[in-house]
Parts: C-alpha cells; sequence; structure tokens
C-alpha cells in the first residue's frame, strides 16, 4: 500500500478512484482510457493492476493478442481469504523477529507484519489460501 499511496502523492489530482474503465483504445502515440460515466483521460501509457479474470469486463481497441484473451477467459479467481489481527504492542519486534511467518499445514499459510509504518496499530496480517481457504468458508461461527 505504501508504494501506491507515494506513487499517488507525487501524481496528486491526476489519481483517479472510483471510476471504473470500459474501455481502452491505443492509438499510435496516445491511449485513451474511457470510464463507465463517460469520463476521457489521455495518457501515453496505461499500467493495468486488474486482475486477469476481470479484464475481460474492459474492450480494448485495438484487441488484446489472441492467446492474452486465451488466458483471460480461462483464468479464475483464487480463493484467499486474507486476515488481520490487531495487538497492543508488536511483541515479535520486542523479540528481535520480523512478524513473517509461513506454514504448509494451514490453515494460515503466510502471515507478515502489518503495523502502520509510525508504530501504532501492531498488527499481523494473515493469508488463508486455496483449500483451506474454501474449509474455512464451510465453517461454523462456533468452529
Amino acid at each position: 500500500m505504501q508504494v501506491s499511496e507515494k506513487i499517488a502523492a507525487l501524481l496528486g489530482d491526476r489519481v483517479v478512484l472510483s471510476s471504473p474503465v470500459l474501455r481502452i483504445d491505443q492509438e499510435d502515440t496516445v491511449a485513451i482510457v474511457t470510464t463507465h460515466s463517460g469520463q476521457q483521460y489521455r495518457a501515453k501509457y496505461v499500467i493495468s493492476s486488474v486482475p486477469l479474470p476481470v479484464l475481460h469486463r474492459i474492450l480494448f481497441e485495438p484487441p488484446l493478442p489472441a492467446m492474452k484473451l486465451q488466458l483471460v477467459q480461462r483464468m479464475t479467481m483464487g480463493s484467499i481469504i486474507k486476515t488481520n489481527t490487531y495487538y497492543r504492542t508488536a511483541f515479535w519486534k520486542e523479540k528481535g523477529f520480523s512478524g513473517e511467518a509461513q506454514s504448509d499445514i494451514g490453515p494460515v499459510s503466510y502471515c507478515v507484519d502489518d503495523t502502520k509504518p509510525d508504530g501504532s496499530h501492531p498488527a499481523i496480517t494473515g493469508f488463508i489460501l486455496a483449500g483451506h481457504a474454501r474449509d474455512v468458508c464451510e465453517m461454523s461461527p462456533e468452529e
């Protein structure tokens, strides 16, 4: 998130949020991005971070290469649950640990320190992946 925030700070009011893209037209020296509300933006380059399974919702002119379209049509969204656990103190840092861990027995496969840069809100973010995520979705609240 910090990378996105720093880039947004550098770009200022050129960053537009909550404006889903309808189409991207690529011409010789310019790309024209049109949102669902009809707003248009001109740019030299477009960097897309849209997940591949969602990319088919955008119309491209010229069309994306056939192999890319084939990939987009066949790829599904993965199963993942992101958890955030907040603590009074970042006890792991106090003990000299990073807050990062991995496990192959789950349900949390990977976790990282998500304490804010200023040290406030000590937290660990965990990721429950694939089959473990689907299993957790089937659990009762008591489980």
